[in-house]
């Protein structure tokens, strides 16, 4: 919503895991744009009454506007000056495929990255901190920010310990962070998406950072 006041001729395409999230951060810029609060900082911003649909919405008489979509999804056709990629993987089995990551990696270069305009650039989100520890597979840790792609490091994987090589690494820069505090005194930093496993009535689930509360058991390896 800042980039789009600022430069309301410019076009995003922002792509999650799947379409549910993407439209989810699609509302949330909407109704920003929407609020009479950001017209008295961007006056003249408006939506397009012509062309709001949460999946795909336009400035009102400018050539900017907004595209949600899942990773794979229908996006040809479509322009970016920026190119949101927001949690590409869904959980850590996806994270340990493969198939899995060759697929987002070559939805990337032959179709995601062909989408830039000249000039544009992409904006990548994801987790964890550099300085957060990794262990392992003869149960030593390294931080996350010297680790290289060749590197082995253990996997946590239906209950049992596994190991998985890295593919790539990359920073991804600035964001903000979260520090969780255990019953032990263990604290881990990660940002607000990040996804923990923690044991519930029901079971194992997934939840992200900023819906941890301290009614939450986190689940670690001894």
């Amino acid at each position: 919503a800042w980039h789009l006041g600022h430069h309301p001729d410019h076009e995003f395409i922002a792509c999650s895991y799947n379409l549910s999230l993407a439209m989810g951060f699609s509302r949330k810029v909407k109704q920003i744009i929407d609020d009479h609060l950001y017209k008295t900082v961007f006056d003249g911003v408006n939506l397009d009454k012509n062309n709001q649909s949460t999946e795909e919405w336009a400035i009102a008489g400018r050539r900017g506007g907004y595209v949600a979509a899942g990773i794979g999804g229908p996006i040809t056709g479509k322009g970016a000056h920026v190119l949101v990629i927001d949690d590409p993987i869904k959980n850590a089995e996806e994270a340990d495929s493969a198939d899995v990551r060759e697929k987002l990696w070559d939805w990337y270069g032959s179709t995601a990255y062909t989408r830039l305009a000249p000039g544009g650039g992409v904006l990548c989100i994801q987790c964890m901190t550099g300085d957060t520890p990794v262990r392992l597979p003869d149960g030593t840790e390294k931080r996350l920010d010297a680790l290289r792609a060749g590197d082995e490091v253990a996997t946590y994987d239906d209950g049992r310990l596994g190991v998985s090589t890295v593919a790539a690494w990359k920073s991804n820069g600035r964001d903000s962070v979260y520090t969780i505090t255990m019953n032990s005194g263990k604290m881990v930093r990660a940002n607000g998406r990040h996804p923990f496993l923690v044991s519930t009535d029901e079971g194992l689930r997934w939840i992200r950072t900023k819906h941890l509360t301290t009614d939450h058991t986190i689940v670690v390896l001894q």
